[in-house]
């Protein structure tokens, strides 16, 4: 999960998270690079998952973060950040 956290962070820190998950997943995929998504998918599917397309993919991703609680854990991390 830490690793996961590290991947996305530049694109949850320093944000205001949105409402809905599907909007946090989409902003969270046009903010990072393609290498660091495709990492990302890779940990969360032990590299096991096949794609071919985006939708796919969004669904794949989509589908781990909430089963896994990413965004508990990430919450929790930045929570330890405040001074």
């Amino acid at each position: 999960m830490w690793k996961l956290y590290l991947l996305l962070k530049p694109a949850i820190d320093n944000r205001e998270s949105k409402a809905f998950l599907l909007d946090e997943i989409e902003t969270i995929i046009d903010l990072l690079s393609v290498e660091a998504l495709l990492e990302c998918i890779h940990i969360m599917y032990d590299n096991k998952v096949i794609f071919e397309d985006m939708e796919t993919f969004t669904v794949l991703f989509t589908t781990s973060v909430h089963k896994n609680g990413a965004f508990e854990f990430f919450d929790f991390i930045r929570g330890l950040n405040v001074q």
